[in-house]
């Protein structure tokens, strides 16, 4: 599966920066930064990545829901089952779309919400309870 991160301006090539960064290079994993002087033409290079990968499932990332790189989506991917659209993406999500290698794309998508929804802690909310352990494994070296 192709993953493309969308989004308005610059946050797409930060993102995949820092995913490389992390996972190491991703030969799947493309960042359009829309409506930058890079990328004049959204639709177009939407469109051309469609074309060029017409024979494998896509995925689009974007930034939020009801903007404009998301809006331009919803209209392609409506009805085309190798088409995927998910809004809110954010560094967990990416890793663990591009960690998982079980071949079920809505399971994938699933398990990388919930990630992604995971990765959110408001640490105010948690009443100065130190849960480190339970949430990333990290504090280990």
């Amino acid at each position: 599966m192709k993953i493309v991160i969308a989004t308005r301006g610059y946050l797409a090539k930060e993102l995949k920066k820092s995913t490389e960064h992390i996972l190491g290079k991703q030969k799947d994993l493309f960042a359009i930064c829309a409506f930058t002087p890079q990328c004049e033409n959204y639709n177009k290079a939407v469109k051309d990545i469609i074309a060029k990968y017409d024979r494998e499932d896509i995925l689009f990332c974007t930034d939020i829901d009801g903007g404009s790189a998301n809006n331009t989506l919803q209209e392609l991917v409506v009805g085309n089952n190798r088409l995927h659209l998910v809004t809110g993406v954010n560094l967990p999500f990416l890793i663990r779309i591009l960690t998982i290698n079980d071949g079920n794309v809505t399971d994938n998508l699933n398990r990388s919400t919930k990630a992604a929804k995971n990765g959110i802690i408001n640490y105010d909310a948690l009443d100065n309870v130190i849960l480190t352990d339970e949430l990333d494994g990290f504090d280990e070296f």
